[in-house]
């Protein structure tokens, strides 16, 4: 019998090895990806969550498309990065 998919938090903001330790701490049944500025767009197509800010291009089409983040977590103080058309018009909920 297949296990259901462990949600999957995608960090993507300046953040340290113990704070992420203690991020997996507080939710041990997610998995839990710092993916730094370098693996957020590879990263995020697979997230559920999404929290910080990525400075580079993110494929938020390929994200939309993949169906299955719920949720973005912006630690911007603005959400242009973020709120393209594809996002907007998706169930996908947007937080700062």
């Amino acid at each position: 019998m297949n296990e259901p998919l462990r949600q999957r938090i995608v960090l993507c903001f300046p953040i340290e090895p113990h704070q992420v330790q203690q991020i997996r701490a507080t939710v041990p049944e997610c998995e839990v990806v710092d993916a730094g500025q370098t693996g957020i767009a590879r990263e995020i197509l697979t997230a559920d969550i999404f929290c910080g800010h990525a400075k580079v291009p993110v494929p938020w089409d390929e994200v939309v498309r993949a169906g299955r983040l719920k949720w973005i977590q912006s630690s911007a103080a603005g959400l242009d990065h973020c709120l393209v058309p594809s996002v907007i018009e998706s169930d996908i909920i947007v937080t700062s």
